[in-house]
Parts: structure tokens; C-alpha cells; sequence
């Protein structure tokens, strides 16, 4: 199943990275500078667990 999240802020990024340990996740922003940050495994926004898990998901 794929899920869209609409909007890359606190809560929308949190959901996507919820959502994505069992589904696959497609992100959507107007910024896409916050887009390009999650391709390259960055959090654009400061949280400890969301930028972990960014790093460590395969």
C-alpha cells in the first residue's frame, strides 16, 4: 500500500516516518528544499528520534 503525506512539518514528517516502518511513503511539500533533505536522509526539522531513524532506516 502507498500513502501520500501532504506537507513535510512536525506533524506530517512525524506520520511519514510512522507510516513508513510498514507502508511505502510518498512526501509532499510546496518547500522543496525540506523534500530534498529526506532524499538525502536529513531531517528538516530538529528531532532526535525522526533524524535517527532517517539515518539508520535501510
Amino acid at each position: 500500500m502507498k500513502i501520500s503525506v501532504l506537507g513535510m512539518g512536525y506533524v506530517g514528517l512525524s506520520n511519514a516516518t510512522m507510516l513508513s516502518t510498514k507502508y511505502d511513503v510518498i512526501c509532499h511539500d510546496i518547500d522543496e528544499s525540506k523534500l530534498e533533505s529526506i532524499e538525502k536522509r536529513r531531517s528538516p526539522i530538529k528531532d532526535k528520534l525522526i533524524s535517527e531513524f532517517s539515518r539508520t532506516k535501510k
